[in-house]
């Protein structure tokens, strides 16, 4: 329990002191001094007047009142809305005890300034790490989406790759078929020559099979042209995806920074919450 032990003497000594604190103190503070009747002396601080008179009689009900009641300290919060200057304060009250008699209390006044803005740097940097967290955790979601992406390009360059091998195979057959199509022909167009008259209409077959081993030679020409721009273009795709790799290893890597900052930022947080949540021990709040 915390209380003053003293004397109706020391009440008076307090009375007379009251003004001084002030000088004493870095604190804006309002003192009151009262015995088991009346108020001995109001000093209010700079910001916080209650306009109240020396000889005032104490309220029933009121904080000196419970304070010299119960025989215990009090500490109440008083909101800005509750407050008569509109300015929040902390109104602490401390029994005087002469032996096991409460002769009176001590009561001071304090704004809340401090508090506020501690508690509110607290609150605003929660926010903004809460806000920091979400959106982590959406570049992390982005990180892992691209990274499935990378996976998908890079199967699909293998089945790319094969299905390119496949088709020069065809390709390869195919020129070996055209070549051999043409010297078909022109060993049938020997024939048809040395055949005479009677080979005639045989020699037209032999020039529409080298007709079209000729085409088919062109054509193969063609998709070789268009397989080895697939391949140039598979090499690009490849290449491109080695970049998002390492876009993604250093994304990854990023995003470990940021969430040692964040477990630091919110390590601070804590400490300022515990910080503002025990400055007072209120006792009530009004």
């Amino acid at each position: 329990m915390q209380t003053i032990s003293g004397s109706k003497a020391m009440l008076e000594h307090f009375k007379q002191v009251a003004p001084f604190f002030s000088y004493v103190t870095e604190e804006d503070l309002g003192i009151f001094v009262y015995d088991r009747e009346k108020l001995m002396v109001y000093v209010p601080s700079s910001k916080i007047n209650l306009g109240l008179q020396a000889g005032m009689p104490v309220r029933e009900g009121a904080m000196p009142d419970k304070c010299m009641r119960s025989g215990q300290r009090l500490v109440t919060l008083i909101t800005a809305e509750k407050s008569r200057t509109k300015v929040p304060y902390i109104s602490v009250a401390t029994p005087v005890t002469e032996g096991s008699h409460v002769i009176g209390c001590i009561i001071t006044n304090q704004t809340l300034d401090t508090y506020y803005k501690i508690a509110q740097s607290a609150q605003t940097l929660q926010a903004s790490s809460e806000e920091l967290i979400a959106a982590m955790q959406c570049v992390e979601q982005n990180a892992q989406d691209l990274e499935k992406s990378a996976v998908t390009l890079s199967e699909l360059e293998k089945s790319l790759q094969h299905n390119i091998k496949s088709s020069s195979e065809i390709v390869t057959f195919v020129q070996s078929l055209s070549r051999q199509t043409n010297l078909l022909g022109i060993n049938a167009a020997i024939e048809a020559a040395r055949a005479g008259e009677a080979g005639r209409g045989f020699s037209v077959v032999a020039n529409e099979i080298r007709n079209m081993a000729r085409s088919s030679s062109s054509s193969v020409e063609n998709i070789t042209d268009n397989l080895n721009n697939i391949q140039s273009q598979i090499g690009q795709l490849s290449e491109f995806s080695k970049h998002v790799e390492g876009n993604i290893a250093e994304q990854s890597s990023q995003i470990l920074e940021i969430q040692s900052a964040v477990d630091a930022l919110n390590s601070i947080i804590t400490n300022l919450l515990e910080i503002s949540g025990s400055m007072y021990q209120i006792t009530d709040m009004v």
